[in-house]
């Protein structure tokens, strides 16, 4: 909450209730009409000031957007769908690809992008 906000809370605060122990003490002056008038509009402002208050704090706090949790497990990202999925996990659940791309000729890992394999030297696509 700002501070002016907590001003105007305080603040209205205080006329409410001043304004309901002047209805209630039984001086003279808010028995009359006049009196009795003031102590309304006292209550009525004070009542006003925290209403309004009270919205802004509320709009505030919808508005702020929550922070997102990290994941309490690992995870990496498919290098086919782009989805994410569990580290410990040895084919894409969205793709069936496999976490690892693999060499057909020694199952050493590879990238997509290798045109041969670095274990084996198996050539994995044409080269141009």
């Amino acid at each position: 909450m700002k501070h002016k906000q907590m001003i105007e809370m305080v603040f209205g605060v205080a006329l409410v209730v001043l304004s309901v122990a002047a209805f209630f003490s039984g001086e003279p002056a808010s028995l009359t009409t006049e009196g009795r008038g003031a102590i309304f509009f006292a209550f009525g402002i004070g009542a006003v000031m925290l209403v309004t208050n009270g919205l802004k704090v509320l709009s505030e706090r919808s508005a702020v957007t929550p922070t997102p949790v990290a994941p309490s497990t690992p995870t990496l990202v498919c290098h086919q769908c782009g989805k994410v999925m569990h580290a410990d996990f040895k084919v894409c659940p969205f793709c069936g690809t496999p976490r690892q791309l693999q060499c057909p000729q020694c199952q050493g890992a590879i990238e997509s992008t290798y045109n041969l394999c670095p274990h084996c030297g198996h050539r994995l696509k044409d080269i141009k």
